[in-house]
């Protein structure tokens, strides 16, 4: 939406996916615990509630590390949407009974993981129309106000909690309460903090729409200097694992881009990036690559070019399998 700044480290991108990937098992752990749960929240336990928590913080590592999970982006955009579909017709039929509606639950809440799931579908599809965005930027900034303020006081209340029960083993009920709210209070404002910054620099923490690069975006000149220099630019980029697809105008050529766009939509990343170039816009680079006959596809890792290269027929299958197989190096 905004002129991205500088992609994020690796590390920082590594350490924001666990950190998620914790908050999925911290959700999981409610999930599976409605005991703990019920004795926490007035005898309340809403298992529907807790799966569609997890769901919404596991999918954002791919969107971090990609590597880390590497979930097709079409898979992701259709578990969110639906997910979020689920939930508008519970907001609007069975959230509202009892004994969901109580006075400590809230008729937006359904709506918000509404908003959440859909938001985050949107980011996966990679709609990045002005007029969703500003409204998405808008709620993700009340997500993460709303919960970071709910932790302040969360936190400030600890030290006016009662006595641990006489059993010194077995946390009070106000404290496992706190607990719990605690890591729902963490979970939701991280989450709304996160979206809202890829949404405004979404090329710092991942890049759906930019890692895909066209043998017309690459080089709209035929063999071009200038061309040619942007694309070795990319493909020896030091900061990502490239996957090129040299092709010509032969059948197998126009089959195998196809099915290389389709990957490249769903896989691209901020650490992963795919080229594809017409093996006559690019002779230089195709001569020092040993590049003689097309199509095929090379993997470079961290700029380096692998040995393995994919030849001739690439259909669904081999194609899948090679780049799987690289992106787990």
């Amino acid at each position: 939406m905004i002129a991205s700044i500088h992609r994020l480290p690796e590390w920082a991108l590594l350490a924001l996916a666990v950190w998620f990937f914790a908050g999925f098992v911290f959700y999981i752990f409610r999930a599976a615990s409605p005991e703990v749960v019920k004795e926490a929240y007035h005898g309340n336990y809403d298992w529907q509630n807790e799966v569609v928590h997890g769901l919404c913080l596991i999918g954002m590592v791919p969107m971090l590390s990609p590597m880390l999970l590497p979930v097709p982006n079409s898979v992701n955009t259709f578990v969110l949407s639906a997910a979020a579909l689920i939930f508008a017709v519970r907001a609007l039929t069975w959230g509202k009974r009892p004994p969901y509606w109580t006075k400590e639950t809230k008729w937006w809440w359904d709506w918000a993981h509404v908003a959440i799931l859909g938001g985050m579908a949107a980011m996966y599809a990679g709609w990045n129309w002005l007029w969703l965005q500003v409204p998405l930027c808008v709620f993700w900034t009340w997500l993460f106000g709303y919960y970071a303020l709910d932790l302040v006081h969360e936190i400030a209340s600890l030290f006016h909690l009662p006595k641990v029960e006489s059993d010194e083993t077995k946390p009070s009920f106000a404290n496992r309460y706190k607990l719990l709210s605690i890591g729902s209070d963490l979970s939701h404002g991280s989450m709304g903090l996160v979206m809202l910054l890829m949404t405004l620099f979404p090329a710092s923490f991942m890049a759906h729409d930019m890692s895909t690069m066209t043998a017309e975006a690459v080089s709209a000149e035929a063999v071009s200097p200038k061309a040619e220099t942007e694309l070795r630019r990319l493909v020896f980029d030091r900061d990502k694992d490239t996957f090129l697809f040299v092709w010509g105008g032969c059948e197998n050529c126009t089959a195998g881009a196809a099915k290389f766009d389709l990957i490249a939509k769903d896989l691209c990343s901020t650490s992963i990036r795919f080229v594809r170039v017409d093996k006559a816009k690019a002779p230089g680079l195709c001569s020092d690559l040993n590049i003689h006959e097309c199509p095929v596809v090379l993997a470079f890792h961290k700029g380096v070019p692998d040995a393995d290269r994919l030849h001739d027929d690439i259909d669904d299958e081999r194609l899948a399998a090679f780049i799987g197989k690289h992106m787990r190096r």
